[in-house]
């Protein structure tokens, strides 16, 4: 599920640039592609500074088996 909503923005892109640069390939409409593009990452970053835990997880720990002396075992 993930990986499909990361690939919209594979379809997104082109869709955005190409809308962008449609009157031409200027700085001008480039620069609005580059501010786009500037944006969405600062504000990924903010929410994922916001958001984000480096807690470790108890699925994320080895289980550590507890050993168990046997009794009939003797030392020599």
């Amino acid at each position: 599920m993930t990986n499909s909503i990361s690939s919209l923005s594979g379809i997104i892109a082109p869709n955005m640039t190409g809308a962008f640069t449609a009157s031409g390939n200027t700085r001008t409409n480039w620069n609005k592609v580059f501010y786009v593009t500037a944006g969405v990452y600062f504000i990924s970053t903010i929410l994922y500074d916001m958001f984000a835990s480096a807690e470790l997880q108890p699925w994320g720990s080895e289980k550590k088996e507890k050993k168990q002396s046997n009794p009939s075992e003797t030392k020599s």
